[in-house]
């Protein structure tokens, strides 16, 4: 099969929103570029600055005191065999400058060689946080930056991109769709590190246009590895995308615009999970006319049709439809699961959706008594998925996520838009209080506390947060309160 030549490059706008470019899809294509920038993120009044050499994050700038990396190095274990005089010595020799891992060296704590590594699971652990950020944008500003005496990480954007798309595409239920059609991007490098072996074995494989479905064996267990795989280096660059009449004219382009009726009734199914009628199925297509249907509304209803126009406000109810349309297929050309999907449609009608809510609830509750946090956030997320779940069962799940780096942005901006619209709620109030005061905005935090006990001069978690005396006993009387003040 003949090369050809990607109809999707290596386009990058110099600014924008994060959720039209995703931090995994930027970094990558900066680091493909192989740029020499400064990438400013700014998601509210918190600016973080990376720092980019050759394709390369050496060094991450924040106007955050807790980011910086002699504050984040002693909060991680650092300070542990640090004396209180070694400790306000570093801070003094810091001051306020944004770069601190030089005074670190010259503190003699950490030797030369393993600052680097110390500065990679930094940056790591920043990243990691910026990934969750949902109305972030970016500024690129090309040029070269010099930082002196400061040690520097050398991180190749594109491991980083990789980092985050793989973790990305792992927590979704369903991969979202290949391309019918990809083409390896020609400056991928084998020496990359981040590459691992599945990676470089459909890198391999795709350097000619070829068909997704090739890359991917369906019927064996690893076919789900791999199709996870292909959306990760499709996300991140390595792999681009041909449109399909350029090389296989029997495939149908997208059938004219959407309208908004039509897409009203395809969110209906998507909302029912009624699949056949997902896909535009009667009840007995075949599998080959399912097939078809499946690349026809993969083309007709992405998410990316609806980024922008007439009908963007319907783009978040699309991407959770949308991620049904991959299960639509496999169980429809399917004969088993079809007959079980069936069966499960006819079955008996649904629990009482506020019974199941406190239910879940419920052994959320008992999980954090016990100490298991992670089964009580997937009992809270289950929880407030179910259409009757009280305002109480959102204010725990965000406030458990604020110890989550990568979920805290998006708990903090739950958080907020609980808070503003019940503004005579102390504890919805309070809650968002803590989510500031953990972001490190101090001042604003202590303004919301203040508001919290205005309205409940009992309110637990602005009197533990403000260090009211004697306040934190109340944390033993709530298994939430001592999971996020423990």
């Amino acid at each position: 099969m003949a090369t050809v030549v990607p109809t999707s490059e290596l386009k990058l706008a110099p600014q924008g929103k994060l959720t039209l470019c995703p931090l995994d899809a930027l970094l990558g294509r900066l680091g493909l570029l192989k740029a020499t920038a400064v990438v400013d993120l700014t998601n509210k009044k918190l600016v973080r600055r990376l720092i980019l050499e050759d394709g390369c994050v050496q060094a991450l700038i924040s106007n955050a005191r807790d980011d910086r990396f002699v504050d984040w190095w002693l909060s991680q274990g650092g300070g542990a065999f640090v004396s209180d005089q070694q400790r306000e010595q570093l801070l003094a020799d810091s001051g306020n400058s944004p770069s601190t891992a030089a005074a670190i060296v010259r503190s003699g704590l950490v030797d030369g060689p393993a600052i680097e590594r110390l500065l990679v699971e930094h940056l790591l652990a920043m990243v990691a946080d910026m990934a969750g950020w949902t109305d972030a944008t970016y500024r690129i500003t090309p040029g070269r930056v010099a930082l002196g005496e400061e040690p520097v990480a050398r991180w190749p954007a594109i491991d980083a991109a990789l980092m985050l798309a793989r973790v990305k595409i792992a927590t979704l239920r369903r991969p979202p769709p290949a391309p019918q059609y990809v083409i390896a991007y020609a400056g991928w490098s084998t020496d990359r590190p981040a590459i691992d072996e599945l990676e470089s074995a459909l890198l391999e494989k795709s350097v000619d246009a070829i068909r997704t479905t090739l890359l991917i064996d369906g019927e064996s267990s690893g076919g789900d590895q791999r199709e996870r795989t292909l959306a990760a280096l499709v996300r991140v660059g390595l792999l681009n995308e041909i449109k399909p009449h350029l090389i296989a004219p029997e495939i149908e382009a997208p059938q004219g615009e959407v309208s908004e009726a039509e897409l009203k009734e395809w969110l209906a199914a998507g909302t029912a999970e009624n699949l056949e009628k997902l896909l535009g199925v009667s009840a007995n297509a075949d599998a080959a006319q399912v097939r078809r249907a499946y690349y026809r509304t993969v083309r007709r209803f992405h998410p990316d049709r609806f980024n922008s126009g007439p009908l963007a406000q319907y783009h978040a109810q699309v991407e959770l439809a949308f991620r049904l349309v991959h299960e639509a297929h496999e169980v429809l050309t399917n004969s088993t699961a079809r007959e079980a999907w069936i069966k499960r449609r006819q079955g008996p009608a649904p629990a009482d959706p506020g019974k199941m809510a406190r239910d879940l609830f419920s052994r959320a509750r008992r999980a954090l008594a016990e100490g298991r946090r992670g089964e009580a956030v997937d009992y809270l997320q289950r929880c407030v998925e179910q259409p009757q779940h009280e305002l109480t069962h959102a204010l725990y799940l965000w406030l458990l996520l604020l110890g989550n780096p990568r979920r805290r942005a998006d708990a903090v901006e739950h958080l907020a838009q609980l808070s503003r619209a019940h503004p005579k709620r102390a504890d919805l109030i309070a809650a968002y209080g803590l989510a500031l005061q953990r972001s490190g905005r101090e001042d604003e935090a202590r303004a919301e506390f203040k508001r919290a006990l205005q309205l409940d001069p009992t309110q637990p978690i602005a009197r533990v947060a403000s260090g009211v005396k004697g306040s934190f006993d109340v944390t033993k009387l709530d298994p939430l309160l001592a999971a996020i003040f423990s």
